[in-house]
């Protein structure tokens, strides 16, 4: 069986050659189908699915995880955004689950939060660091320092009474 193809003109030629190509593609394609099933086109593309057993993350996701480490800390977003380098709309993202955390940005929470990644990310790790006392606290005891002597010891006092109560029921 020849094909026999006149060049008449440029632009006249091309259209015969695209026409030719498309002709030998059907038939491949035609034939290719009657064989296997398959397109030349189109392979068979099986979605990857890797059945996971569910985490058990205590009852909190990890946004939830790390807006109540930043809390535990005192930091506000705004706060926390600036330490960690991201805008406070990121922050608010990944604490409402609407991102999902990198490995970056994980690393990055825990040395914020001046934690361990595991602490960070382990569903059981729910110890909160004794090394350093909350942000919020720590702004406190600075506005205390800036009082008068006789004014600390009085508002000293008074804290040291509220300890007592609180141990002793």
């Amino acid at each position: 069986m020849g094909v026999e193809i006149r060049l008449v003109a440029a632009s006249s030629a091309h259209r015969q050659i695209c026409w030719f190509r498309d002709l030998c593609r059907a038939a491949e394609h035609d034939h290719l189908k009657k064989i296997s099933g398959l397109t030349p086109y189109t392979t068979p593309m099986k979605k990857a699915t890797i059945r996971k057993p569910p985490l058990d993350f205590g009852g909190e996701t990890l946004g939830q995880r790390l807006t109540r480490l930043r809390n535990q800390r005192g930091y506000t977003q705004v706060e926390f955004a600036k330490k960690v380098g991201i805008t406070q709309v990121l922050v608010s993202s990944y604490e409402t689950d609407r991102r999902q955390f990198s490995v970056e940005m994980a690393i990055r929470f825990a040395l914020a939060l001046d934690i361990s990644t595991d602490e960070l990310l382990h569903p059981k790790a729910r110890k909160v660091s004794s090394k350093k006392p909350s942000r919020r606290v720590m702004r406190r005891v600075e506005e205390i320092e800036k009082l008068p002597p006789y004014e600390q010891r009085a508002l000293l006092s008074t804290i040291d009474k509220f300890i007592a109560t609180a141990q002793d029921t």
